[in-house]
């Protein structure tokens, strides 16, 4: 069991730990206002209780993530409802690496998770539990973990014991809000930089709408005939 003293800094962005081959952004963030990823760094080494966790170990739980994914709950199962629960994932974990003796986990904050993403962006929830099975052996007296079939990667709260890591990344919720949430955009700038993105054909109309989930009947009513003439002709100007 692994755990996580979340720090957050820009030390790196969540697009550097690659995505796992099987993972599907777009699918997956599918119709969440707010879509958040987070990057969780893991070094090897040793945890509270004395562990020490070789790189093989971590290495370990990379080629999982990378390999088939792993869910992220709140809190951990019981080992003896492991075989036949299902808990709500709140963490989708999509990718990760291993570099300069650390393991870097990329994850996708579920939409269902509102409360989460809120939690991690005020610091209150910032600690995380690698939740698996342990390969030991004793050598000097000391305790290795030299393998690692993990079950999950969940969220914990503060104080509980593991190994030292951080969150060393969060992604796009922070880009919509601007600068970490320190500044938050108001509604009218957020409209003002969606109708610049819109002329410089950054995004299209269409995408807009596909990301947000909505459908024609879901709109129809809500914005007037000048709205759409005037969005419209910012993605095409001859349509004015």
């Amino acid at each position: 069991m692994a755990s996580v003293q979340a720090v957050v800094s820009g030390e790196m962005k969540v697009e550097d730990v690659p995505l796992a081959p099987w993972a599907d952004l777009q699918a997956l963030k599918a119709g969440d206002p707010e879509p958040m990823e987070v990057v969780v760094e893991v070094p090897a080494g040793k945890s509270k209780r004395g562990w020490n966790y070789r790189p093989e170990a971590l290495q370990a739980i990379v080629g999982e993530v990378m390999s088939q994914g792993l869910p992220g709950f709140l809190g951990h199962q019981k080992p003896e409802d492991v075989d036949h629960q299902f808990p709500m994932p709140v963490t989708h974990w999509v990718g990760a690496m291993w570099k300069d003796g650390k393991a870097y986990f990329r994850g996708v904050i579920d939409k269902a998770a509102a409360d989460l993403k809120r939690w991690i962006k005020a610091k209150t929830v910032r600690t995380v539990s690698i939740f698996g099975i342990p390969k030991l052996q004793q050598a000097g007296g000391e305790t290795h973990v030299v393998d690692y079939r993990p079950l999950s990667i969940d969220w914990t709260p503060l104080g509980r014991a593991g190994m030292p890591t951080s969150v060393v990344a969060i992604g796009e919720m922070d880009e919509i809000v601007g600068g970490g949430g320190e500044n938050p955009m108001s509604w009218k700038e957020i409209v003002a930089q969606l109708k610049q993105m819109l002329a410089s054909k950054e995004v299209t109309l269409g995408q807009v709408v596909g990301e947000m989930g909505w459908k024609a009947q879901d709109i129809a009513g809500e914005i007037d005939a000048e709205w759409l003439k005037e969005v419209t002709g910012a993605v095409r100007p001859w349509a004015r």
